[in-house]
């Protein structure tokens, strides 16, 4: 199953999404589906690439540990995407991107959930 975690966000300003589950649990509280991997790509970047994504991981999204950091530093990938294989222990994680000098372009993260 794919879910998206942002779709053609702006990558004119920093943002962080909101906490994903790394298990979504079905109606009998068994993990249905786990997450398995993330795509980032991006299109359209101006002004100078040096944006970074941090794939952030945490248990009480209070405190967070940092898993990755994949620099912006090209215009577009999307024939050459960032895939992250997530093999984490944690409750949550997210995605925060900061834009540094970047001052437009879009940016997709996938979700790729396997079915337990």
């Amino acid at each position: 199953m794919l879910k998206y975690m942002c779709k053609n966000a702006s990558m004119a300003e920093s943002f962080e999404t909101k906490w994903f589950e790394t298990a979504d649990k079905n109606i009998s509280g068994k993990s249905k589906y786990i997450a398995v991997s993330l795509q980032l790509s991006w299109s359209e970047v101006k002004g100078t690439p040096d944006g970074i994504v941090s794939i952030e991981f945490s248990n009480d999204r209070l405190s967070f540990s940092v898993g990755a950091l994949i620099d912006v530093d090209n215009t577009n990938n999307r024939s050459n995407a960032e895939i992250a294989i997530l093999n984490s222990v944690s409750k949550f994680f997210r995605i925060r991107y900061i834009n540094n000098s970047i001052t437009n372009g879009n940016l997709d993260a996938v979700l790729y959930l396997e079915e337990r």
